[in-house]
């Protein structure tokens, strides 16, 4: 039984998931669900990369821009993340205008989203928020990855 949105809110994200763990949330309407963070090829400078997969599904009665809406940002040792690697070959399964969708009432995109890493090694917190957040009553959806 998939669990409602509201539902999904309350639930708590593991304290350190295996990249194949998923964790729901909703996020004014829009539910985000973490499916994977995998290490990715290494950038164009040689640093390390990881891809971030998850999805989001408007639960509301608008078009959703993603790009002008929400906001994900990883985070490693309390520090944010670069999100725009540049590899000179896209990895496989890798869309980067994949964050730039539009989600129509009732529908749910997939996303790909890529970070250079600064310890592939290290827990990589990831949090979605609204983009804007005027009143602070947006609690983040989140959840931790143990890169592999």
């Amino acid at each position: 039984m998939t669990p409602t949105a509201a539902q999904q809110q309350k639930m708590p994200p593991a304290a350190s998931p295996a990249a194949t763990d998923t964790a729901s949330g909703n996020d004014g309407g829009v539910a985000i669900g973490y499916t994977s963070m995998v290490l990715g090829p290494n950038d164009y400078e040689g640093k390390p990369t990881a891809i971030l997969t998850y999805t989001v599904t408007n639960n509301t009665d608008k078009t959703y821009d993603m790009l002008t809406e929400l906001e994900v940002q990883a985070y490693q040792n309390g520090t944010s993340l670069d999100n725009f690697p540049i590899y000179t070959t896209d990895p496989k399964g890798y869309d980067s205008n994949s964050s730039h969708q539009k989600i129509q009432p009732g529908a749910t995109a997939t996303v790909t989203q890529a970070f250079v890493v600064s310890d592939p090694a290290a827990t990589v917190k990831v949090e979605a928020t609204p983009l804007f957040d005027f009143d602070n009553e947006a609690q983040p959806v989140s959840q931790e990855f143990k890169l592999q």
